[in-house]
């Protein structure tokens, strides 16, 4: 089976103040199908992240993609 992630999701991910950061990351490490990420909304992370959290987390997510973190 495959888990599907949504913006506030990810950005959950990326962000250890995010009050859903812990059961985000034990989310995603006990999924064991891929992560889609519809590419309808790479738009929004990318906005997300950039402007809330700085370029260093922009750039950790297109790592994580490049690395097959996520399925676009």
């Amino acid at each position: 089976m495959a888990l599907i992630a949504d913006s506030g999701a990810v950005y959950g991910l990326y962000d250890r103040r995010d009050r859903h950061h812990p059961a985000l990351r034990a989310a995603i490490e006990r999924e064991r199908g891929p992560i889609l990420i519809p590419t309808a909304i790479l738009g929004e992370i990318d906005y997300l992240l950039r402007t809330k959290l700085g370029i260093r987390a922009e750039l950790d997510f297109l790592d994580d993609i490049l690395a097959g973190a996520f399925t676009l």
